[in-house]
């Protein structure tokens, strides 16, 4: 009996240990985290060691972890087309407050970019800019150097996303992942973010509409904006899109032709524009069964003009009938113009 109550007494007490460390870490947890992204060129996988990233870690006041993505995007010249490997760099800084974290982070960006040429000469460029969030909203492993890291395919949003290069940002509910593209390198943006858990089968892209755009979606309706024929500035430029893109709805012969809508928007914090929404009809492969099925999709354009008088699409695509409406209302309440 004694050697149970010894075990139980054990026990007891190293589980109040580990709550107290736990909360004693939980304590300490800074109160903001700063994000930045840098580019490399070519792309190295010593970023990847545990010794490279200690370094870097080590180098920069506030920094608290590193991830890595790697893509091979075509590059076509005169030669032809090759292929070279490029790495998109997050950093993750810690400060006590807002300030201290976004500082961190910009600074944290400058001095990766200085260790990444003068160690493997690679060329690297800051994506858009840096920002903070409360620390409760990440939820990632830390990845502190103790071990290799491994690229990821892709980066979970924290806090506010922002679309750096239309000018526009949102702050989504929920889980989302970020996709970013090299659109002809040093350019790398932030392309589309796409909904997690009970916001799977969301999808949010935006882009500037006077650029070689084309968003290429199962059903094979493509919406191309030629780059040499801007659009109008301002409100024509809004109703200048909305037309083109009406004339493309008109023509897809899987859209559904009663599911058009039109009207004004104007989000709470007073961005405005059109939003034009329909519904189409697209086979899609079944693997249980063999063959495809046919899947009803719909489509949400938010049309705009960006703080630089420039046309901005912000599209939501969605299977999910179930949560689509409550990415509408974070859409409207939490759409903004950035500087």
């Amino acid at each position: 009996m004694s050697k149970r109550l010894t075990c139980f007494s054990a026990s007891g007490g190293l589980f109040l240990i580990l709550v107290t460390v736990f909360l004693f870490q939980a304590l300490r947890q800074p109160g903001y985290l700063g994000e930045s992204f840098v580019t490399m060129r070519p792309f190295n996988a010593a970023v990847l060691r545990s010794d490279f990233r200690r370094r870097v870690i080590k180098s920069c006041p506030g920094m608290a972890t590193l991830g890595v993505m790697i893509e091979t995007p075509a590059m076509i010249t005169l030669q032809g087309t090759s292929q070279e490997t490029n790495g998109l760099i997050r950093v993750i800084t810690a400060g006590a407050n807002s300030a201290e974290a976004e500082s961190a982070a910009v600074q944290g960006a400058r001095r990766l970019g200085e260790i990444l040429h003068q160690s493997f000469g690679a060329t690297n460029t800051v994506v858009g800019s840096a920002h903070s969030f409360p620390s409760s909203l990440f939820h990632e492993p830390s990845q502190l150097g103790f071990r290799k890291a491994a690229p990821v395919a892709s980066f979970r949003a924290a806090g506010r996303v922002f679309f750096d290069h239309p000018g526009i940002s949102i702050e989504p509910c929920g889980r989302w992942i970020r996709y970013y593209e090299w659109l002809g390198y040093p350019a790398c943006y932030l392309s589309q973010a796409a909904g997690g858990g009970v916001f799977s089968g969301n999808f949010l892209r935006a882009c500037l509409l006077d650029e070689d755009v084309a968003f290429q979606r199962p059903a094979g309706w493509t919406f191309v904006s030629r780059h040499g024929s801007p659009l109008p500035k301002g409100l024509e430029g809004v109703e200048a899109a909305a037309a083109e893109l009406r004339s493309q709805f008109e023509k897809n012969s899987r859209a559904i032709p009663s599911s058009w809508r039109q009207e004004p928007f104007v989000s709470d914090s007073g961005a405005h524009g059109l939003c034009l929404s329909f519904s189409e009809q697209c086979p899609v492969p079944n693997p249980r069964h063999g063959g495809t099925t046919i899947m009803t999709q719909a489509v949400c354009d938010y049309i705009l003009t960006n703080a630089h008088q420039r046309c901005v699409l912000l599209r939501h695509l969605t299977t999910s009938s179930s949560s689509s409406d409550k990415v509408r209302q974070m859409i409207q309440r939490t759409l903004r113009l950035e500087p």
